[in-house]
């Protein structure tokens, strides 16, 4: 054998060691990590605790250690890790961190994923970043699973989308009680209140796919309150607008006369019976549907050029034409047309000062019979 070649052998052999030497000093090092839930079960708005172990088996010291979640997982952390700073050969760390469930996690079992990563040095020359995992199994459970063990199947999760309907279901019943004004009363089931509740409860579940439990219940009662609620005021706000009262200008009557939606399209002279008396005039409603008894009024053109159209559109108005009520409050508005009461309501045959009468307690009609609202002056 030449000898170059045998040098090079010998050099060779003499490498092995520092070579392995090398490789062993470039070893991570032995770091084993374990993640224990306390619980094996929870509900999307509940907190769950996991102890955390991380042991060093190594000669090596551990730096910058920092607990890092799974980024697409379902859970997220809650609050401060507290994972020590580094952690010195041979030793080991034990804490815990509490996870909770985000709000879309669908139910049943999940793997929640935990890293935890930390640097080391290779003979003091060389920094490396390496990181150990642990898999946390946690299965996350409608409410009313543990209490409807022994009920059938599928009952905790028609619970669970029930939920909601309980809250809209009494917070409507109880104000649309006092928006009745019956007063304030215990709620209880009654027929009235199933469907809306329902819907209000249904809408609730499509909005606890971002939100917990908790937040959808109490918007449940909200939504349940807001609803009635908003009625009340609409109803507030068209009594205001077009109920009728004794007080009213000849204007302002007639407007409500004329425009309102509970006014009919033909008007009629109603007599009948209510207080021990008799009462008579021009049938009309208030929003609630009673009984309003109106006055008839005069029209007098301020033209006399505008005689004649004035007078065809009460003649339409009278006919049950609704187009003209428009036109004819247009003029009243503009000044053209002047307005006085022709007929008052009749009370035991006298005529009263008011324009209409309103309280009518117990009226029982006689007769009806076609009546003009308006006249124009002759």
């Amino acid at each position: 054998m030449r000898p170059r070649y045998v040098v090079a052998t010998l050099f060779c052999i003499l490498a092995l060691p520092s070579v392995a030497a090398e490789k062993e000093a470039l070893k991570p090092p032995a770091v084993t990590m374990q993640a224990t839930p306390r619980s094996g079960r929870l509900e999307k708005d509940h907190d769950l605790v996991v102890v955390l172990v991380v042991a060093n088996s190594s000669e090596r010291e551990l730096r910058n250690l920092a607990l890092i979640p799974d980024p697409g997982g379902t859970f997220s952390i809650v609050g401060k890790t507290n994972l020590p700073g580094s952690l010195p050969p041979f030793r080991s760390f034990a804490g815990s961190i509490t996870v909770r469930p985000r709000a879309d996690v669908p139910f049943g079992p999940h793997n929640m994923i935990l890293g935890v990563r930390y640097a080391w040095s290779a003979d003091g020359r060389i920094d490396f970043v390496s990181m150990q995992t642990a898999t946390v199994p946690i299965e996350v459970r409608r409410p009313f699973e543990d209490e409807a063990k022994g009920l059938p199947g599928g009952t905790a999760a028609l619970f669970y989308l029930l939920l909601p309907v309980f809250p809209a279901f009494f917070a409507y019943q109880f104000v649309d009680r006092l928006r009745k004004g019956e007063g304030a009363q215990m709620p209880t089931f009654a027929n009235d209140y199933i469907l809306p509740a329902s819907l209000i409860g249904l809408l609730a579940n499509a909005l606890r796919v971002r939100y917990s439990l908790l937040t959808v219940v109490i918007g449940a009662a909200i939504l349940g309150a807001f609803w009635p609620a908003l009625r009340w005021a609409l109803e507030a706000w068209r009594w205001k607008k077009w109920a009728f009262t004794p007080g009213d200008s000849n204007a302002e009557y007639l407007r409500k006369a004329l425009l309102s939606r509970w006014t009919p399209r033909r008007y009629v002279n109603i007599t009948g019976e209510a207080l021990g008396e008799v009462w008579s005039g021009v049938g009309l409603a208030q929003p609630d549907g009673t009984l309003v008894l109106g006055a008839t009024l005069q029209v007098t053109p301020q033209q006399e050029s505008d005689r004649q159209s004035v007078d065809a559109l009460v003649n339409e108005i009278n006919g049950g034409d609704r187009k003209s009520r428009q036109q004819l409050m247009s003029l009243v508005w503009q000044g053209s047309v002047t307005l006085i009461r022709l007929v008052n309501v009749s009370r035991g045959g006298k005529q009263q000062p008011e324009i209409v009468a309103t309280d009518l307690a117990g009226f029982e009609q006689q007769s009806a019979s076609a009546a003009n609202l308006l006249e124009v002056t002759g």
